[in-house]
């Protein structure tokens, strides 16, 4: 198997020069596209390239819109999650906090109370029941009902107390994506979409 490589190169904005985009495909139908570059003197001075990520389906693309910037564009500087609850008290990695930062309570105590209804992390139903059963397989290489049910009461014992929970997060994971929506909807109108990409 082997990687065919191609370019694709388009104008710049002033006309001096041209932006190109490597992309790699290979026998398997799998294509793979670099970011693109400016090729132009004048615009790398004034812009950078931007990309953003959304949902696609794979026949439509790789789901990544490009942007050009301004290089003098502020930077997002309204309220952040992270500055509210840093990294301490935020280390998805562990189990236990990365429930208690994902889900309510409530949700969590309906999950316990189905786990001990049906007996068995292959029969549950409802999604924070099958993502707590799915990653604590991933995390302790098993989905045994009984090991389940203890940690997931001492989620729930230990929720209240955690600084980060979800419910406290709740509201300021909200005002910051709208706070963002604002900004982004702002920045839309200084940056030029390179559609051909």
């Amino acid at each position: 198997m082997s990687w065919d490589y191609d370019t694709k190169i388009i104008k710049c904005p002033c006309g001096k020069g041209f932006i190109s985009q490597q992309s790699k495909s290979d026998d398997w139908g799998r294509t793979e596209y670099y970011t693109p570059s400016i090729e132009c003197s004048d615009c790398s001075q004034k812009y950078k390239v931007e990309m953003e990520q959304h949902f696609c389906h794979k026949w439509d693309g790789d789901g990544i819109n490009y942007f050009l910037t301004p290089k003098d564009y502020p930077e997002y500087n309204g309220i952040k999650e992270s500055d509210k609850f840093p990294a301490e008290t935020s280390n998805i990695r562990k189990y236990n906090e990365w429930f208690t930062e994902k889900y309510t309570k409530a949700q969590l105590q309906s999950a316990l109370n189905e786990f001990q209804e049906k007996k068995s992390s292959s029969k549950v139903e409802l999604r924070e029941s099958k993502e707590i059963a799915k990653e604590h397989k991933r995390v302790f290489n098993t989905a045994k009902v009984s090991e389940i049910l203890h940690r997931l009461q001492q989620i729930i014992e230990n929720y209240d107390s955690y600084i980060g929970n979800y419910e406290q997060r709740k509201p300021i994971r909200d005002e910051e994506r709208k706070q963002r929506a604002a900004y982004t909807e702002e920045k839309r109108k200084h940056q030029i979409f390179l559609q051909e990409f």
